[in-house]
């Protein structure tokens, strides 16, 4: 009897131990991926991604999407999730760690590639929307996700738009948004790795809080521009005979067709 007791008392020991680690395992991921549960299932922001035109590599960081293009040393697109706990849960401290993007096989541009080129290393997925956790916040800097992008602009309408990205999440809850550049000119490019300098930005932004979705696109001129952001919004049928891409060419049926359709500025005005 006296063996059975103590049978069952080591096996109780080792299931508590078991128990602790667990716990102990899951509290460490919740500090160094605080706030990835609240990021969608990558599989289903796959099923909604543009056509991979040029796409040289297609990875997936902590919280967004890149589609990489080697001949322009930069994304063809990005798409990523935003939501209202995204913005209202913790938020690292930005950093602006500018590095070179390992995972890209063929290389991206580096930080001096910008240097005295009279460009900013434009975010295409904003720092501030990837600030809920140490891994997104780290990733967003990556020169992949960089763009050669003119001061006025970058620090003007282009960052205007992002805040205002970041209001409609607090107001609508969950937005789908893809930023890309659109390159016009091919002559103009920077740096050792020869950066292609695009003409114009786009920014989609999709509601797709249920039961109501509404979708908006925004394109600019790489260049310093005023005015209200809703100036410069079109079609997402607009956009794609502008640039040549099927933005979601997987998804089909009349609620779609709608959304590239319809110009629905009523349902983003404040």
């Amino acid at each position: 009897m006296k063996a059975i007791r103590y049978a069952l008392i080591i096996i109780l020991l080792l299931l508590l131990l078991i128990l602790l680690f667990a716990f102990i395992r899951s509290k460490q991921e919740n500090k160094t991926t605080k706030g990835s549960e609240l990021f969608l299932n990558i599989t289903s922001i796959y099923y909604g991604l543009p056509e991979q035109k040029e796409c040289d590599q297609l990875i997936d960081y902590p919280g967004f999407v890149i589609c990489y293009n080697e001949k322009t040393e930069q994304a063809n697109w990005t798409a990523h999730i935003l939501s209202k706990k995204m913005l209202q849960g913790p938020r690292i401290k930005r950093k602006d760690l500018f590095k070179k993007d390992n995972r890209v096989l063929t290389g991206t541009a580096i930080p001096e590639d910008y240097k005295r080129s009279g460009y900013d290393k434009g975010h295409l997925v904003p720092a501030a929307d990837m600030a809920w956790s140490e891994a997104s916040s780290r990733a967003s800097f990556y020169m992949s996700n960089m763009s050669p992008q003119l001061p006025g602009f970058n620090r003007g309408i282009w960052k205007r738009t992002e805040e205002w990205a970041r209001e409609m999440a607090l107001i609508h809850d969950s937005l789908y948004i893809i930023s890309g550049p659109v390159f016009k000119d091919e002559s103009r490019k920077i740096g050792i790795n020869e950066v292609y300098v695009p003409s114009y930005y786009y920014k989609i932004v999709m509601d797709i809080t249920q039961p109501e979705y509404s979708a908006i696109a925004f394109l600019f001129q790489n260049e310093a521009k005023g005015g209200e952001i809703y100036e410069y919004a079109i079609t997402i049928d607009s956009l794609e005979r502008f640039t040549g891409v099927d933005f979601f060419y997987e998804l089909k049926g009349e609620m779609i067709e709608k959304l590239e359709q319809e110009l629905q500025i009523e349902h983003w005005i404040k």
